[in-house]
């Protein structure tokens, strides 16, 4: 889910270039996805990592708070998702800013 999430969060328009290929739509769509997999799959592990380590630690706090299983999973799932893509976003932007002072 993660993944696709940043598919549509980078290429949200790779769907709408590819419409005009009707014969090969989806392998199209299938070669963009790996594409993009090669080009982020480290930035893509540390943010799966991070988001279970983060989902974690915000459960174990509303469970502290609240005392209540389900109220904490429910918290806990809504920020870290939210956090998840702030923290790849961010990772993309340092990557940027390096290439191009390494330039």
């Amino acid at each position: 889910m993660l993944l696709l999430i940043f598919i549509i969060f980078n290429y949200g328009g790779f769907s709408i270039h590819y419409h005009h290929s009707k014969v090969n739509q989806w392998g199209c769509a299938m070669s963009a996805i790996q594409l993009f997999y090669q080009k982020n799959s480290v930035v893509l592990s540390k943010t799966a990592t991070y988001y279970v380590m983060h989902i974690s630690v915000a459960m174990g706090v509303a469970y502290a708070i609240t005392g209540n299983w389900g109220t904490a999973l429910a918290l806990s799932l809504i920020e870290p998702s939210v956090q998840a893509v702030a923290f790849f976003t961010h990772e993309k932007a340092w990557q940027k800013f390096l290439r191009r002072r390494a330039a």
